[in-house]
């Protein structure tokens, strides 16, 4: 009996994810990233060795981000294939992961966070402050219904991995969405949520504005104030402290206090 043909392999693979419950953003990026592979290594997919996939992975000089991406689907392919029995090699097994430098935290500007909570039109305007008052995501915003917000809470019951949080309202946010019909507070998927907001904000001359930013507002100014890591990452929706240390931007002052309050003996 012959293999199953790859396009078929992945299918199955992809449907195994979403039966696993993967997000359907991480379900699309996978099928692009496969499918390109199949088509462009020299003998396809599931024929491929090692070197074959490194040599893939790192062409046209990509950047670390990009190639970790790849190798992710690459990896979680290959290991389901060997798992159901459809492949019995893993030429990831030895495909080692890129660094990716960490970078700065990608945070707004408190003017930049002023202009989109008043200068914006709706519906930008309450993608805004949901993004900045609440540390929403696109494909949280995206999700979110009328009914699942109070004067107290948001609750967020499909966040990022479908995993559900509770936010505390601030009233910025109470302000902005008490009035809407019950539903979906919009029809929009998360991509064009994120490009809608980032091309006007283009169009007004602010190049580096975009909806992550004001999540990233939200997490270092929720921070500054709280002074809790851990409280930030439960409203943030991360898995770990380190992910959401990531997101916090300390000032000046705050870094220079570290060596200001080191003791000094005479």
């Amino acid at each position: 009996m012959g293999r199953m043909p790859t396009t078929d392999l992945i299918d199955r693979y992809l449907t195994d994810l979403h039966e696993r419950g993967c997000t359907e953003a991480t379900l699309t990026e996978y099928r692009k990233n496969l499918t390109r592979a199949d088509r462009e290594l020299p003998l396809g997919l599931e024929p491929a060795n090692t070197n074959e996939l490194k040599a893939w992975m790192y062409r046209r000089g990509l950047e670390p981000a990009s190639i970790k991406t790849y190798r992710a689907a690459l990896r979680g392919f290959f290991r389901w294939a060997n798992e159901v029995g459809e492949l019995d090699w893993d030429p990831t097994a030895k495909l080692a992961a890129p660094k990716v430098p960490e970078g700065l935290p990608r945070v707004a500007r408190d003017e930049q966070v002023r202009w989109a909570i008043h200068d914006t039109p709706e519906p930008l305007k309450l993608w805004a402050v949901l993004a900045a008052y609440a540390g929403l995501r696109c494909i949280e915003i995206s999700r979110l219904h009328r009914e699942t917000v109070t004067e107290q809470i948001v609750t967020v019951r499909r966040g990022k991995g479908d995993k559900a949080r509770l936010v505390p309202t601030h009233p910025l946010v109470w302000a902005s969405i008490r009035a809407l019909p019950p539903g979906p507070i919009t029809d929009l998927t998360p991509k064009q949520i994120s490009l809608k907001f980032l091309r006007y904000s283009q169009r007004c001359g602010l190049r580096e504005m975009s909806m992550h930013r004001l999540r990233g507002w939200f997490c270092t100014n929720g921070y500054r104030s709280s002074k809790d890591l851990l409280a930030m990452q439960r409203s943030m929706g991360h898995a770990k402290p380190d992910t959401t240390a990531r997101y916090v931007e300390l000032t000046d002052g705050q870094i220079r206090a570290v060596v200001d309050g080191l003791p000094t003996f005479g």
